[in-house]
Order: structure tokens, then sequence, then C-alpha cells
């Protein structure tokens, strides 16, 4: 091996690893005479460069310049604005392979099937940044906060009424630093202005819920229609009866079952018939292939209806489509529901509820047809608090105002208060049984249920307000516990005696010439007599003839 007599200037790193006998170690940094020869070798025992020769380690010198050189911007990567255009390498992060990829991360351990790929591009399109992948069963983008008391949050910002750019006006997250409770850490929404200035006057943001896409112009037609198990692509109408005309080419939607057709599906052909014939088949038959099920069709048009409004300050409000959308009103509307967070009272078409819950139209506890099983209770209220406190307009002539209906679905039997002029009127299976005259405030009841009894029997408070119409030789016990006030009116309509007897301890009196107490025996027969509870111990007896 030849010494190396002369030395070209090295890196620190090299020459410090480099060896020179020692009978040239006092002579460092000398130079050969027209160079060192490219098959000279290194000895530097315990480094890379050991027994390498001057031209290897020159050409392992040039490749990493090459590999660095191509990982720096030139002006052949770049447009004439000085924006990056051509690739640069890195082990995780490159920039541009073709339209639509734009900068792009190496997952380097992709699972399910997902792509090695998450790219980060700006869509001509959408006119928006946009991040995407192919991830099956995983998800896309995850923020992470590792501090404890930090919030891992997405926050917008952005000019408000008030043209102040500071404001974050929305966030939405994972909190776990904060509390509710004895709960630590949640997820949720928040609404806000705020900028850290903590202003008492400053309001929250308006917040809304919206839904784009085609709803209808107005609230739809109510239908009802029997998709056949075998014949999915049709409705028919149930009994026979026809559909409504001007509905081809509709879409039919349903409020029980979602997804009911696939998107898009409208009315092919069948308006004014008994059965419509869609544009393609249902995904579900019917169950109940006789009745059929409720369905909604009518002209619909693509809008951004504004369903909820969160106002500040204010109510939580729902409206329906056709009174709000596209950030605009229709119909002078009212919402249809409101939440008054201030007093903690609910409203139905009643934005500034005056009650727990007050409703500005009818009520329906578990009817036929809604879908819903009814429970034992349909209407319950809290201890000496009305059930029903309910606002009549009175009617004239045959027109009146239901307030109340209530139906036995079993005994097909139903008890109405209607309101008729100035009279409140209860009806009992279309017979009328009593009004309250709410001017006077005067009652007249038209009847009241008659017990037929043809033996011994002893008065219950379930008499009490009934007549007691009595055959044959028969007494009738005054029992305990009537309430005061409780009227029973007794009638012999036999030809047998009747006499009515006070209980055991109990007193009976009427009035004859004199004050008399004990049995008393109706005249004879149609005679009637009524009986009336002073307390729970003593009654009387208003004679009859």
């Amino acid at each position: 091996m030849k010494y190396i007599r002369s030395l070209v200037l090295i890196p620190l790193a090299a020459s410090a690893a480099f060896f020179v006998p020692a009978a040239r170690a006092d002579n460092p940094g000398f130079l050969f005479q027209g160079g060192a020869r490219s098959d000279s070798k290194f000895h530097a025992p315990g480094t890379s460069l050991d027994n390498q020769s001057v031209l290897q380690w020159a050409q392992a010198i040039e490749a990493t310049l090459a590999t660095a050189n191509a990982a720096i911007p030139k002006s052949g990567n770049m447009d004439t604005s000085g924006n990056l255009i051509a690739p640069v390498n890195s082990p995780l992060v490159k920039i541009g392979s073709g339209a639509g990829y734009g900068a792009y991360f190496i997952n380097p351990s992709p699972q399910n099937g997902a792509s090695p790929n998450i790219h980060v591009d700006f869509s001509a399109f959408w006119n928006e940044l946009t991040l995407w992948s192919n991830a099956p069963g995983s998800n896309l983008l995850t923020l992470w906060n590792k501090s404890p008391t930090g919030f891992t949050a997405l926050a917008f910002r952005g000019f408000d009424q008030d043209l102040n750019s500071q404001f974050e006006h929305f966030a939405i997250g994972y909190f776990p630093g904060l509390n509710i409770g004895g709960l630590k850490g949640y997820s949720g929404k928040e609404v806000s202005s705020y900028d850290m200035a903590n202003d008492g006057h400053e309001r929250a943001s308006l917040y809304v819920d919206q839904q784009t896409g085609a709803h209808f112009d107005g609230i739809g037609i109510d239908i009802t229609g029997i998709i056949p198990s075998g014949a999915m692509n049709t409705i028919i109408c149930p009994g026979g009866c026809s559909f409504p005309t001007g509905i081809n080419g509709d879409v039919v939607e349903s409020q029980t079952v979602y997804g009911l057709f696939p998107k898009k599906t409208v009315i092919v052909s069948g308006e004014g018939t008994s059965t419509l014939t869609m544009s393609a088949p249902a995904n579900f038959y019917s169950p109940d292939q006789t009745n059929g099920q409720p369905l909604v069709t009518g002209s619909s048009a693509y809008t951004q209806a504004d369903k909820k409004l969160e106002v500040p300050m204010g109510n939580d409000d729902d409206f329906r489509y056709s009174d709000l959308h596209d950030n605009n009103f229709f119909n002078s509307p009212i919402p249809f529901f409101s939440k008054d967070y201030r007093k903690g009272k609910v409203g139905m078409w009643n934005p500034v509820p005056q009650a727990a819950l007050d409703v500005n139209d009818h009520i329906s506890a578990g009817t036929a047809g809604s879908g819903i099983t009814p429970s034992a209770i349909a209407i319950r209220a809290a201890c000496n608090i009305g059930a029903l406190n309910a606002c009549i307009i009175g009617g004239s002539g045959s027109a009146s105002q239901v307030a109340s209906s209530i139906y036995d679905a079993t005994s097909k039997k139903s008890v109405q208060t209607l309101g008729t002029g100035t009279v409140i009127r209860t009806v009992a299976n279309g017979v009328n049984v009593q009004d309250v005259n709410l001017t006077t405030g005067d009652t007249q009841t038209y009847h009241h249920p008659v017990n037929a009894q043809a033996a011994a029997y002893s008065l219950q408070t379930s008499d009490c307000g009934t007549t007691i119409s009595v055959t044959g030789t028969t007494v009738i016990t005054n029992g305990w516990g009537l309430p005061a006030g409780c009227r029973i009116t007794i009638s012999n309509m036999g030809t047998g005696t009747v006499t009515v007897v006070p209980g055991q301890s109990l007193t009976l009196g009427w009035y004859d010439t004199q004050a008399e107490t004990g049995p008393y025996t109706l005249p004879g027969q149609y005679s009637s007599a009524v009986l009336e509870a002073k307390n729970s111990y003593v009654s009387t007896i208003e004679r009859g003839q």
C-alpha cells in the first residue's frame, strides 16, 4: 500500500478518522505532487473509510450530494410566481403526483385496506381545501390535545354583525378538563361570541340547524297506500279508493319508514286512479296489506330548510319547512315547537308559553293509526294542578268548538266537552249530559244514571247523583261514609212497600208534622224521595208524593 504524502483538505469528520503513519505524523496537511492516486486506500480502523479507495470515497460523496440536490427546489420546479410545482422527495411527505393530489402524507401502516396516501389539496370544483383518502373503517382525521386541561376542538372565527373578526363563534369537540356536576370531560358544541373580553352585553351568535335538499313546497299531501309484497314498484289505494290528481312526477315519502323509496323515486303514472306506478321499487312492502300505511306526496323544490333556531337570550324554536327556508320567513310563521329557556316552559304553536305546556292546537294521545301504542295514562297532571286548561271559542247554532274529547276504543263510547256560545256542554255518546252557563254560573243536568233494585240494598258512594228505581217490597239501607252533599233519589216503581232505614249508629231524619228520625216508608207506587247526606253519619229525607 502506498502511503499518502500529501492531502487535500477534507471535512473535519473525515480528516479526524484518517490515519497517517508515524513517519509522516509530524508533517500533517501535505500534498502529493500530482495528487493521490484513485486506488490509494484509507487506513482508518473503526470507521466507514477504512480500506476504502479514494475513488470509492469520492463516489459516495457525489451520490449523497445528488440526493440532497434533488430534494431542493430549482427554478425548473417552480412556476413564475415561485410556487412549488414539482415533487419533493421525503420519507413521509410528498408534494404533487398528478392533478387533484396536492401534498400528501404516506401512511406507514395502512389497515383495513386503507390507501397508503392521505392527500391535502385545494378543489377547484368545490373551491375548498380538501383532505381525502381511501380509509374504509377508519377515521380520516384525528385531533388530539395531549394536555389534560386543553380542549380537543375545532373553533370557527369570523366577522359578526359588529364586524369583529376576533370572536370565536362556534366550536365543536371534546373538553377533558371541564365538568358538569360529578361528570368530568364531555363532548359538545359551543355557540358563542368569545373574544376573551367577557362583555356582559355581548350575546352569542344565532344557531341554525339547516337541511339542504328536496322539500315539499307546502306541507305535502297526506295519502294512505299499500305497497304490495309482489309488486313493490306500485302503490294501491286501500278499498279501491282513488289517489289525488296532479301528483304524477312527485316524490312519495314516509314518516314512519326511513328510506322507503330510493332517492329521486317519483310517481310515473296513476294520479286520479287506485294504483300508482313508481319509477323504482320500494325498499320495503307495507306490513299491513289491507289498510296500508300513511304516506306523503306533493310537489317539491330544492331548498335550504332552516329547521331550528336557537335564539341568543331567547327561545329554541322549530319551524316547518314551508315557513322558514333559504334564510327567509314565509306565511307570517309561528314556530310549531318552542322551548322558553328563561321560564322553563314549552309551547306548541305558541312562542310565548304561559304554562309548563301551552298548546295552541288540538291534542291527541295514542290515537288510532298513529303507529304508537297508547299507554295506560294519556295525560297525567301533578297533584292540585289541572290536567287540561282549555281555551275555546263559542260557536253559534249547530257550530261548536271541542275543548276535550275522550274516546274508549274498546267500548266505542266517547265523552266530549263543547263550547256553544256562553255554555260549556258535556255530551256522552251523542246525548247531552250537562250544561254550565259561563255568564250566570247556572248548571243544567239533563239526566243521571238509574240503578234498578228488586231486593234489599245498601246505598254506596257510587250512588250519589243517581236514581235508585225499586220494585217489590224492599229495604234500602243508608250506609256509612256518604259524603256531605251526596243526593240520591229513591223511587218506588212497584206495588210493594219501600222503606229507607238508617244503618247502625246512623241518623235518618225527616219532617212530617214534626221532626222525625228512624225508618222512612215511601207513600206508595210511583212516589219518590231524595236522601241527602249532611255528613258521614246524618242524612235527611226530602219527602216525595
